[in-house]
């Protein structure tokens, strides 16, 4: 009986493993597809628009993604992690539902607080757009809980188009935008939203099938007794990350706060090009991750093996990678124009902390299944005290960008490395309060 159960728990793991690699492969081949358009698209946007528009992008993309925890409250974790679809399926209406009242709350805060907002951070060119940033943060949310459930149900290549079609019709109206005389002045922010439409245009043509076939177990009563169950996500979760995209997205804030829009700008084109070769691989490996530890997690078996092979894989492609990106540094002044001159040296700068960063971050998720929410809370604060501290002293004592970006990677890196190591210890336990 032993022997049976034990082959049994090898077949299941040799299985999902071996599954890994498909979707895994079904996710990068969208995801390359998608950034391979935003990356073209970089040397003639840099050409068509100056250093401000690309920190007015910068700055809503970043407001965008910590209010999208909050819009959410993480609550679309809970999609993946129950055994049933007649459970996951009331936990993503309950997701909808949160998602469309916390966009009307926050529309009734941003009316109450807008001047605030503008005057503390000399925002006074970013105080139309601040009006979209619900309707981002709507749709954004509204796209992760259809990852999720696509993510639930293996269907990685609806992800995957999802991500091409917002990078093609974002790209395009960038370019449309850019190329008119008449429309240059509003800006990439448009073509940033109509990316997010599209997204979830094709997420709901894709899903509303299977979504369908489980309407019937949708009830108010279920959805309430769920969202008991899974409470420590919305409460605890939902105040790690916002905490950590607070953390995340307070460098482009402070620097344009301190340096201005322009200095936003070029850290913030810095940052991308850093971060989209590896986002391929992260966004892909995060998911399936997700799918596969928790299928571990629900035959009792520890996640430590996967994490240690996930951090061995990404070891070695993030090598490849990121040495690639230290070579070309040096020609993106050629490739982005005179305007762009410090963007290399920018990116050699970060380049460390985002190659150990680029470790942690698909396997992130393991907090959520082993229930670890509280335990790195406390961290996750210490890292936003530290930031906010290191960019402020750098700008008092030096007044210098380039200071202040060296900073910003050293925290970066030093905390990295503590989130490496408690990920690896987390890995050890097995969860210490099921989920339904």
């Amino acid at each position: 009986m032993n022997l049976l159960k034990l082959l049994n728990l090898k077949l299941i793991k040799n299985k999902i493993q071996g599954e890994g690699v498909k979707y895994i492969l079904q996710l990068i081949t969208g995801s390359g597809i998608s950034q391979l358009i935003v990356y073209l698209s970089i040397p003639i946007l840099t050409r068509l628009f100056n250093e401000e528009a690309f920190g007015l992008l910068s700055i809503y993309v970043s407001t965008t993604l910590i209010l999208k925890t909050l819009t959410t409250l993480n609550y679309e974790l809970s999609i993946v992690i129950p055994r049933r679809d007649k459970d996951a399926i009331n936990t993503f209406t309950t997701c909808l539902l949160i998602t469309f009242i916390t966009t009307i709350a926050l529309y009734l805060c941003l009316f109450l607080f807008k001047d605030l907002i503008v005057r503390t951070l000399h925002l006074n060119h970013f105080s139309f757009f601040i009006y979209l940033i619900p309707i981002s943060t709507f749709f954004t949310g509204i796209i992760s809980s259809f990852e999720n459930w696509n993510n639930r149900k293996k269907k990685f290549n609806v992800i995957a188009l999802g991500n091409v079609g917002k990078a093609s019709s974002m790209t395009v109206i960038q370019l449309i935008t850019g190329l008119s005389s008449k429309l240059s002045h509003i800006g990439l922010i448009p073509g940033h939203i109509l990316g997010l439409v599209i997204n979830v245009l094709i997420l709901t043509w894709k899903s509303y099938k299977k979504l369908l076939k489980n309407k019937r177990h949708i009830s108010l009563k279920r959805m309430f007794y769920l969202f008991k169950i899974y409470k420590n996500i919305p409460i605890y979760n939902t105040i790690i990350s916002v905490i950590h995209s607070i953390s995340s997205e307070i460098p482009i804030l402070l620097i344009t706060k301190y340096y201005g829009l322009n200095a936003a700008g070029i850290y913030g084109l810095t940052k991308k090009v850093v971060t989209a070769p590896t986002s391929i691989i992260t966004s892909s490996v995060n998911q399936v991750f997700f799918n596969k530890a928790s299928k571990l997690h629900n035959e009792n078996m520890t996640i430590k093996s996967l994490l240690l092979k996930t951090y061995k894989n990404l070891f070695f492609i993030g090598m490849a990678i990121f040495s690639g990106l230290f070579f070309v540094s040096f020609l993106l002044k050629y490739i982005f124009g005179n305007n762009w001159t410090d963007v290399g040296l920018y990116c050699r700068i970060l380049i460390p902390w985002f190659f150990i960063s680029f470790l942690n971050n698909p396997v992130s998720s393991i907090v959520v299944i082993l229930n670890k929410q509280k335990s790195l809370m406390k961290l996750d604060l210490f890292l936003l005290l530290f930031r906010i501290l290191i960019i402020y002293l750098s700008y008092i004592i030096y007044n210098s960008l380039t200071i202040t970006i060296i900073s910003i990677s050293f925290i970066g890196i030093i905390f990295s490395l503590i989130y490496l190591f408690y990920f690896i210890n987390f890995s050890k336990s097995k969860l210490n309060n099921k989920y339904g």
